[in-house]
């Protein structure tokens, strides 16, 4: 038995198809019914598409019922998507001639579905519905987060009352490119189109010329920057957005905001709603304060920036 993916239209149109010999060297026969799961059949104006389905991987279980695992995704907008290619799990069916099939043709991958009898993890991870989660570092960070590339110094630490990063000298714009170094980013990947991401920053430890904050980042040309900037004229709250390799490094400013105290605690805010973005701060348990509201969070779709990853956010710092 063979799977695969092709891509026979533009952007969402993947379809699964399905391919047996009786020799894993072939010749292989395709089933005449193919593609054995597709979503490019479907209105793509229909409420809350599930499209891009493919590279699945089918499994079969001691009770004799047949899974398959594959990849899909779930744009808020034409094929805009922040959130990268997901996972999903839906039963296999078979014909009676032998082929298997995932869904009839011009039947909707379900958002929610029967799911396996098999036992349930005792503590699972808050991987998806609607979840509240904090983060307090006060031990190593678990396995959902990530850095770009394996780290080659030590610029974190946890504990002692939160997370303590050591800017470094690379910027998220820079990554890519050869012979520099890493950036000091911890990420976390992006998992609900609607979403609020909060984080409290104590930045009496920057220096001039340091920032810190908090990124949302698909990539090295496409990301944005919410963080705390000291310079000779004090400390500063900044917006940035890179939105293409031809905008300057690291980012073009899109709000500043002078602060009153150079090393008062605050809080920054970015909440999600589909394509927008809006970007708030505020001192201690004060009222919200807007930075930028309305950013077109689209601009980090992997429609526009490329990809299939989706966005990842976390705490930042980088000295310029």
């Amino acid at each position: 038995m063979l799977t695969g993916s092709g891509q026979p239209g533009p952007g969402r149109h993947y379809a699964k198809c399905v391919w047996r010999s009786r020799d894993v060297e072939g010749p292989y026969v395709a089933w005449t019914g193919n593609p054995a799961l597709t979503q490019r059949d479907l209105d793509p104006n229909r409420p809350s598409p599930i499209t891009s389905t493919g590279h699945a991987q089918f499994i079969d279980l001691k009770d004799g019922s047949w899974w398959t695992v594959f990849l899909g995704t779930r744009p808020y907008r034409g094929n805009q998507y922040n959130l990268g290619r997901e996972t999903f799990l839906l039963p296999v069916s078979w014909t009676d001639d032998g082929w298997p099939m995932v869904l009839p043709r011009g039947a909707r991958v379900p958002a929610v579905a029967e799911r396996p009898a098999l036992p349930r993890d005792p503590s699972p991870p808050p991987m998806s519905g609607p979840i509240t989660w904090s983060e307090t570092f006060a031990d190593s960070p678990g396995p959902q987060w990530l850095t770009l590339h394996a780290p080659q110094l030590p610029w974190f630490r946890t504990g002692d009352g939160g997370l303590r990063i050591v800017p470094g000298t690379t910027s998220l714009g820079a990554h890519g490119a050869a012979g520099n170094g890493q950036p000091t980013y911890l990420a976390h990947r992006l998992q609900h189109h609607k979403a609020w991401i909060e984080a409290t920053l104590e930045p009496a430890g920057l220096e001039v010329g340091e920032l810190a904050g908090l990124a949302l980042f698909q990539n090295e040309t496409h990301h944005v920057v919410a963080a705390v900037e000291r310079s000779d004229a004090g400390a500063a709250l900044v917006l940035r957005l890179r939105n293409g390799k031809d905008d300057p490094l690291p980012g073009r400013e899109l709000k500043r905001v002078p602060l009153a105290s150079n090393d008062a605690a605050l809080s920054l805010r970015l909440q999600l709603d589909d394509q927008h973005l809006d970007v708030s701060w505020r001192s201690g348990t004060e009222h919200w304060n807007t930075l930028l509201n309305r950013l077109d969070a689209s601009l980090l779709s992997v429609d526009h920036a490329g990809g299939f990853i989706g966005n990842t956010f976390g705490p930042y710092a980088v000295h310029q």
